[in-house]
């Protein structure tokens, strides 16, 4: 589970990258839109090591709380939140959207492609953004 960990706080750091921008002075609506890509990059990782669902939630909720600073029952609710979306495009269309760009986004990771990376985050940002 720890090299699963380390890929995605990776991940979410380079996140912060693309959008040149600390999470210190990221806005509350830019750190879900965030967490919530990322939570696809989650999905993406325990796929393709065909890691259980319960592993999906227990690796997106370390990242919540290491990451995104979201105290433990928020990061909970917030997966359980994101689980329901990814399930159900219905209930959130456009956080069901992020979610499967995040999915791309941890293929763009996985591949170094940072340049594209970089335009997912940042297209999705602008599109949602105030």
């Amino acid at each position: 589970m720890e090299e699963h960990r380390i890929l995605i706080s990776k991940f979410t750091h380079q996140l912060f990258l693309s959008i040149k921008k600390p999470f210190e002075k990221t806005t509350k609506l830019e750190r879900q839109i965030l967490a919530s890509f990322s939570f696809g990059a989650v999905h993406a990782q325990c796929f393709l090591n065909h890691l259980p669902a319960l592993e999906i939630h227990k690796l997106a909720v370390f990242i919540f709380t290491a990451e995104f600073k979201y105290a433990p029952q928020q990061a909970q609710d917030f997966v359980e939140h994101l689980i329901e979306v990814a399930s159900d495009k219905e209930l959130h269309p456009t956080t069901h959207a992020i979610i499967h760009r995040g999915i791309d986004g941890h293929w763009q990771f996985i591949n170094s492609d940072y340049v594209n990376l970089s335009n997912n985050i940042n297209d999705i940002l602008t599109l949602i953004g105030p």
